[in-house]
Parts: structure tokens; sequence; C-alpha cells
């Protein structure tokens, strides 16, 4: 019973993220502060499904430090390598809350080449992280 509700969880969260980034969005041109953005077309059930994934996010990101924060949004930027403790600060959080977090930072993300290359960064950093973790964990020292 238990795998077969964290498999609806699963299915829950991607449906999410995908509606989430794949929704329509359009051009808002503020003649106040002359800034160009883009913004997700509003709709109840877009805003309903954004706050469920700020709520998943906020629960799984509890633990996470600040500056494991800002090292994983830079790896995924490729600004900068991410630090062993962080990759396994990452780990612990498990990939369904990384999948999250980077859903949330790609929906949020103001500049579309950003969103972009988090999206597709995301498996890579996960990825070396658990390496990273397996090789420590293995190791005899």
């Amino acid at each position: 019973m238990a795998a077969q509700s964290a498999k609806i969880s699963l299915m829950v969260i991607i449906f999410s993220f995908s509606f989430i980034i794949f929704a329509p969005s359009r051009l808002v041109f503020s003649y106040e502060n002359r800034v160009l953005s883009t913004s997700p077309t509003p709709s109840p059930s877009s805003d309903k499904l954004l706050l469920e994934l700020k709520k998943f996010v906020a629960k799984c990101v509890g633990n996470l430090s600040k500056n494991c924060g800002e090292e994983i949004r830079n790896d995924l930027l490729e600004i900068e390598n991410m630090s062993a403790y962080c990759c396994k600060q990452l780990v612990q959080m498990g990939k369904i809350c990384h999948m999250g977090m980077v859903g949330l930072a790609a929906t949020t993300s103001v500049n579309k080449e950003e969103s972009s290359t988090i999206s597709s960064n995301s498996a890579r950093v996960y990825n070396k992280c658990e390496r990273i973790i397996n090789i420590i964990a293995s190791s005899p020292h």
C-alpha cells in the first residue's frame, strides 16, 4: 500500500511540474517600472499547483543549509561545483525533493535561459552527488 502511495505521489508531482513548466506564458510589460518580464498565465489551478509545489519544497529544504542551497544553485547554473558536504545534504533530501526544488526554481525564474539551464542540469547534478556519496560511503577511511 505504501509503495502504491509513493508511486501515486511521484506521479502527482511529475504531473504538477509538467503542468507548471509547460503552462502557457504571456509577456507582461510594466510601464511604471519599465521592466520586461514573463509571468505565467493566471489561472486558479496553476496558482494552486504552484502553492502546493512551494509547500512541498519548503518541507524538503527544511534541513538544507543556506550555503548548500546556494552551492546547489551554482552547480545547476554551471557556476561552480558543490562540495561533498552539500552533495550529502542533497542526496539525503532525496531525488523527489530535488526534482521539486528544480521545478520550483525553473518555474519561478524570470530568466528563461537560467530556467532552461537549471532544468537541463538537474539530473547531472543529482547523479554526480549520488556517485560522490557512494564513493565516500564505500571508502575504508
